[in-house]
């Protein structure tokens, strides 16, 4: 979540943002390990804890290598425990 709207990856691999209004959710749960944080004007942001940094969202899209190298292991831990489960 990022000011009420959800960051998905999309075709390209990149992690945009999307109006929640486009999709249909079917599981409201959320990772117990993600941090929530609210705007001034009361938007939500929640991202695991790794992602949470001031600025990580733009350091990733400019390219910095530790970002970069961040974004990808959070996300590969993710899909890792999605695989033991199935």
């Amino acid at each position: 979540m990022e000011g009420n709207d959800f960051r998905i990856l999309n075709d390209a691999g990149r992690p945009y943002l999307y109006p929640p209004g486009q999709f249909q959710v079917l599981d409201p749960r959320e990772p117990v390990d993600w941090i929530t944080d609210y705007g001034a004007s009361g938007e939500r942001y929640a991202y695991p804890a790794l992602l949470n940094d001031p600025g990580f969202i733009e350091d990733f899209f400019d390219d910095r290598p530790k970002a970069v190298k961040t974004f990808w292991l959070v996300l590969n831990q993710r899909l890792a425990k999605v695989d033991q489960v199935a």
